[in-house]
């Protein structure tokens, strides 16, 4: 069975990591220099005062200092190769892959609450017949100014919360030229119907309560707390972004937003919306 991507026409960066062999070299980017490579415990006690470490025991450092070194030794061998994409040191460098994976990774979907009204059903993808035409041969909305810097989640499972963010990060950056940091702690707090704050949520949910509710308010409005808390009411001299579904209009800028299947062969068609506006995709 081939695998399903969801779908949110509206919304998603994708971001190509080409970059010159000259950033591979630069300690700034990397955070490391070809001289700490000869010398990684004293790297490792620079990386930890950085990076605010503190192990419970003497134990605890080793351990960590040798995940450091099995990472490190990966980021300076992915490095030598200058393909498309470079690696470098942060604050995760002394976890171990399995570990974050656990920790970090994977869709933690909502469950209906009870006497919750369902979601819909994905439709057929309406874009099947668009021609690709003349398509570059990427698009990276960073470049464009249309993506804010990276942000962390913590442990908190609000992974849904963080990708619906920043695709209206995106979407109003391209509409209005404005980059805008926007709350994730407000889906994780008031987006609760069907959504469900750090244990789990998804996108299409989040979209329709912004849609719903006026908006959302920026970060520094609404700072992001790595944990649950309670909802805030939208605060009259704050600024929102606000989005909207409607139907294509000669007259004025539209955003659309709907969720449907769509099988790995059609991903292809995609590829005009990326010119234009961001995509949102997740893997199930």
């Amino acid at each position: 069975m081939e695998p399903k991507l969801a779908v949110a026409v509206f919304v998603l960066f994708l971001a190509f990591a080409a970059c010159s062999a000259n950033h591979h070299r630069d300690p700034s980017v990397v955070g490391y220099s070809q001289e700490d490579l000869a010398l990684p415990s004293s790297l490792f006690r620079s990386w930890s005062v950085k990076h605010g470490k503190l192990y419970a025991s003497p134990t605890e450092k080793l351990e960590r200092y040798e995940i450091f070194k099995q990472n490190l030794m990966h980021i300076a061998e992915t490095n030598r190769k200058n393909g498309s994409y470079w690696l470098g040191l942060n604050q995760f460098a002394d976890v171990a892959h399995e570990e974050f994976k656990a920790s970090y990774l994977g869709l933690k979907r909502a469950l209906p609450r009870a006497g919750a009204p369902q979601t819909r059903t994905p439709t057929a993808f309406r874009y099947a017949a668009a021609a690709a035409g003349s398509l570059p041969w990427s698009v990276d909305w960073r470049y464009k100014g249309a993506v804010t810097p990276v942000k962390n989640q913590g442990k908190c499972g609000s992974c849904w919360a963080f990708s619906s963010v920043a695709a209206v990060e995106g979407i109003n950056q391209i509409v209005t030229g404005k980059l805008v940091s926007l709350s994730e702690q407000e889906l994780v707090d008031c987006d609760t119907t069907l959504d469900h704050g750090c244990e789990g949520g998804t996108m299409d949910l989040a979209f329709a309560y912004m849609m719903g509710s006026q908006g959302i308010h920026a970060e520094d409005d609404y700072p992001y707390l790595m944990e649950e808390g309670y909802c805030k009411e939208k605060q009259p001299q704050a600024d929102v972004v606000t989005i909207r579904a409607c139907s294509v209009s000669s007259q004025s800028m539209w955003i659309e937003w709907d969720w449907m299947g769509l099988n790995s062969k059609q991903v292809k068609l995609l590829k005009n919306f990326f010119q234009s506006h961001p995509i949102h995709v997740y893997w199930e």
